[in-house]
């Protein structure tokens, strides 16, 4: 009997302790809540946007590379007529102010090549026009696009342009990252100085509650009472 009442004499001090280990961790978890939420908006967040940049800027080139398929072949219209593959040749080498353009190539009505422009370190054209492409509809294979465009005079076609153009995808991805890294340090900091008002918020009460019991337990004197500080919990 007397180990008994020995133990229940314990049981709100076990109680008490409980509810000071709780009250100490509720801070930390408070903190741990808030940041780890930030950041996984943040995350998801940029996430989405950097698919959605990548996919838009993709699109983009596409759309210049159409744009400069039809310049060039305009250009090139009258070369091709008279059979002056230097005058193609000249044309197509001013394609090497746009980095993104990697190899062009101007072919016959026949499919034979006529002219063809090749950056440094970059693979040549084919040496016929690809027959597995569509005219004027760009072709999307991972980080390039390839386009073919006829070349036409009243109407008949003189031959064809084909173009191909690259971007570093990596590049792009490491320059995002960087954005996202000082964006989410930022965020971070901002939450943690969230976290550490909602701390005072969550956590105070608790505290105050937790120094009512104690001495509530240590002197037995049933008549203090935590302050009330909001109209919650």
């Amino acid at each position: 009997m007397n180990r008994v009442a020995h133990d229940r004499s314990r049981r709100p001090w076990q109680a008490l302790l409980s509810m000071r280990n709780a009250r100490r961790s509720l801070a930390g978890k408070v903190m741990v809540v808030v940041l780890v939420t930030t950041m996984v908006a943040l995350a998801t967040a940029g996430t989405a946007l950097l698919i959605t940049d990548l996919r838009d800027n993709r699109a983009a080139l596409a759309d210049d590379v159409m744009t400069e398929a039809g310049i060039v072949a305009f250009a090139i219209q009258p070369a091709l007529s008279f059979d002056d593959r230097a005058r193609a040749q000249r044309h197509l080498l001013a394609l090497q102010e746009r980095d993104s353009i990697r190899a062009a190539a101007v072919y016959t009505a026949e499919g034979e090549l006529f002219a063809q422009y090749v950056r440094p370190g970059s693979a040549p054209p084919p040496p016929r026009q690809p027959t597995h492409l569509t005219f004027s509809k760009p072709h999307l294979e991972g980080e390039r696009v390839l386009l073919i465009r006829p070349i036409l005079q009243a109407g008949e076609r003189l031959g064809t342009i084909y173009l191909r153009a690259e971007y570093d995808s990596g590049l792009r991805v490491r320059a995002y990252l960087n954005v996202l890294g000082a964006v989410m340090i930022i965020g971070l900091l901002a939450a943690l100085f969230v976290s550490s008002w909602l701390q005072r918020v969550v956590s105070r009460p608790m505290e105050s509650m937790a120094r009512v019991a104690h001495q509530i337990v240590e002197k037995r004197d049933y008549s203090f009472r935590a302050q009330k500080m909001t109209d919650d919990e």
